[in-house]
Parts: C-alpha cells; sequence; structure tokens
C-alpha cells in the first residue's frame, strides 16, 4: 500500500493505520450524518 500524501508516497504494510514517515492517517472515515430520513428541517415559504 502506499501513503495518501502524495508529496511522501512510502510504501507501507496493508494493515498500516499512519504512514511511519509523514504521520498521515491512512484510513479515510465518513463524518456522521447529521439527520436521518424524514428528519429534516421544515421551512415556511414566502408568498400567499
Amino acid at each position: 500500500m502506499i501513503c495518501i500524501n502524495k508529496k511522501c508516497a512510502v510504501e507501507l504494510q496493508d494493515d498500516a493505520k499512519y504512514c511511519l514517515q509523514c504521520g498521515r492517517k491512512q484510513i479515510r472515515e465518513q463524518k456522521p450524518k447529521l439527520h436521518g430520513n424524514g428528519e429534516g428541517t421544515v421551512y415556511k415559504r414566502g408568498g400567499t
């Protein structure tokens, strides 16, 4: 596996969580969703 950092580009072990040379995290985590389906905000539309 190659480091995610393009400037570093060091060959790493397959199970490495961090790069040994630059220290960048190798696993990309998704941010949790703020609202699930049907739990959004309701806005009142202007007009008549």
